[in-house]
């Protein structure tokens, strides 16, 4: 693996951590995770998973639902 590659895929998994975790845009998760814009996002995130950003954050939203309906019994 070259270091340009490593540090895509660091920043990847970092961006993947921000949209679970935040309710940041795309625009500010890929800020904050060192790309200069979402395309450039989207572009190392495809070289790394199969589905989208998106479903990141949807996973995430899903979890947090049915985590909350168990404490709530």
């Amino acid at each position: 693996m070259s270091i340009p590659e490593y540090s895509n895929r660091l920043r990847v998994a970092y961006a993947q951590e921000l949209l679970r975790e935040t309710r940041f845009d795309m625009e500010r998760v890929a800020e904050q995770s060192g790309f200069s814009s979402t395309r450039q996002l989207r572009r190392a995130w495809k070289s790394v998973h199969k589905t989208p950003p998106r479903e990141a954050r949807l996973h995430s939203q899903a979890g947090v639902a049915s985590t909350r309906s168990i404490h709530k019994a």
